[in-house]
């Protein structure tokens, strides 16, 4: 399934980009998201993302977080071969349900991903929600 194989990629890309948000850069003085002047932030191939999409995402990126931490120790012990196959296979199933559960598609979780690291103002949207309380 090409969903599960992109997500695979960037769900451990947005498990580091979590717990380093502040790689995302300062607010520059200026800065319109920063500013919150634009609601929609434009994206991969000028794709428009709601303030409301990326809070989803940072929401969602700390739950993939709260997965991938628990299924990690599981990942180590199971060593290889079916069993850390399996235990993957329910790691990817409980990440794509916390994207799910914050009213995203995988579709648009791996898009704004994506968009994150293409573009400062959706990164910087992204890593402010990363930083306030749910």
């Amino acid at each position: 399934m090409p969903c599960k194989t992109t997500l695979r990629v960037a769900l451990p890309l947005m498990a580091a980009m979590a717990f380093s948000a502040p790689a995302f850069g300062q607010a520059a003085a200026g800065n319109p998201a920063a500013e919150g002047a634009p609601t929609a932030l434009q994206g991969e191939r000028g794709a428009s993302f709601s303030d409301d999409q990326l809070k989803s995402f940072a929401d969602a990126v700390r739950d993939v977080n709260d997965v991938t931490r628990e299924y990690a120790a599981q990942m180590q012990s199971s060593g290889t071969g079916g069993d850390a196959a399996d235990v993957q296979r329910e790691a990817e199933k409980e990440m794509i349900q916390a994207i799910e559960d914050n009213d995203l598609s995988v579709q648009q979780y791996n898009q704004i991903a994506t968009a994150a690291q293409n573009d400062p103002h959706v990164a910087q949207t992204i890593r402010q929600h990363l930083t306030e309380d749910r």
